[in-house]
Parts: structure tokens; C-alpha cells; sequence
């Protein structure tokens, strides 16, 4: 259905993630992660759904430097 209606995968991440632990804070963004880097470094868990190789490479040494877990599903 997700395929079918063309949904944003970021959106889905957040509904399953919802799905698993409705307390969960979260906060997305449809933007390059570079945008965003100063969010990103306050998070508990970064979930990426980049992509591009260079991008998952660049963004996990962002979330190693601040020792921040990273699930990526790209």
C-alpha cells in the first residue's frame, strides 16, 4: 500500500517506529542530513533512509563521532 500511494519512507520509518513504542519522540527530516546536523547530534538514535553510499558513509561517521547509535534501511 505504502509502494501504491508513493509514501515517503521517513514516513513510514515513523509509523513503524510509533507501532513499537508510542512514547517514542521523534522527529523527521525530509531535508539533506547536513541541514540538519545540529538536530541530529542531540538525538538518541539517528534512523537514515538515505540512498546513496557517500551520504550513509558521511552520516555515520557524524553519528560515531557523537556516539550516537545508527539504524540505516537505505
Amino acid at each position: 500500500k505504502d509502494v501504491e500511494l508513493k509514501a515517503p519512507k521517513v514516513d513510514i520509518a515513523e509509523r513503524i517506529s510509533l507501532g513499537l513504542q508510542p512514547s517514542a519522540e521523534i522527529q523527521k527530516f525530509r531535508t539533506p542530513w547536513q541541514n540538519v546536523a545540529s538536530d541530529l547530534n542531540r538525538c538518541d538514535l539517528v534512523f537514515t533512509c538515505l540512498d546513496g553510499f557517500d551520504e550513509r558513509r558521511q552520516i555515520e561517521a557524524q553519528a560515531r563521532r557523537y556516539l550516537i547509535p545508527m539504524i540505516d534501511i537505505g
